[in-house]
């Protein structure tokens, strides 16, 4: 596994910014490293889903073809919504003199019955990334009694990976 590889798994939220700013601030000018920005969104929209499956009862032929125009059209809305991120995360490395051709972003459709920490696990190793980092935004107590925090899952699972988990700054607050 590449030592210098980093998967960083970013969002639209305050959080995710923060995450790249601790990370350009620590490999600065490293012109060895490899950076891999990675976003999983969630799973599909329902109001995405009911309309492939109105499609689907409409005639069993056209099923499949109504799932895979909202499959392609919810891909296609996921990489509109996450480019303006990946743009300004680009431009944080770039400007910590991380070279342009180290960093490569990537969006990881979640395949069905994945949870978030599963893909962000199975593309660090196919990049062959030795470091993930992730944002440990704040939960309430509630939500996170009910559902642990994907840092938790990662830090729990078993693999190879360096696991950074970036708290959240208090200094917006």
């Amino acid at each position: 596994m590449d030592a210098n590889g980093i998967l960083i798994a970013i969002d639209a939220s305050q959080a995710a910014e923060q995450v790249v700013q601790y990370v350009a601030q620590i490999i600065r000018g490293n012109q060895n490293c490899r950076v891999v920005l990675l976003h999983v969104p969630g799973p599909m929209p329902s109001k995405m889903l009911q309309h492939a499956d109105t499609g689907r009862s409409r005639a069993a032929e056209q099923a499949p073809a109504s799932r895979t125009d909202s499959d392609a059209a919810w891909r296609q809305e996921v990489a509109r919504m996450i480019q303006p991120v990946f743009t300004r995360a680009q431009a944080v490395l770039r400007q910590s003199h991380i070279p342009d051709h180290a960093v490569q972003t990537q969006i990881s459709m979640p395949m069905s019955g994945h949870n978030l920490d599963m893909g962000i696990l199975e593309a660090a190793q196919q990049h062959a990334c030795g470091t993930i980092v992730v944002g440990r935004g704040t939960f309430s107590w509630l939500r996170e009694f009910v559902e642990p925090h994907v840092a938790d899952k990662l830090i729990q699972a078993e693999h190879g990976e360096a696991i950074w988990v970036v708290p959240e700054s208090n200094a917006d607050r």
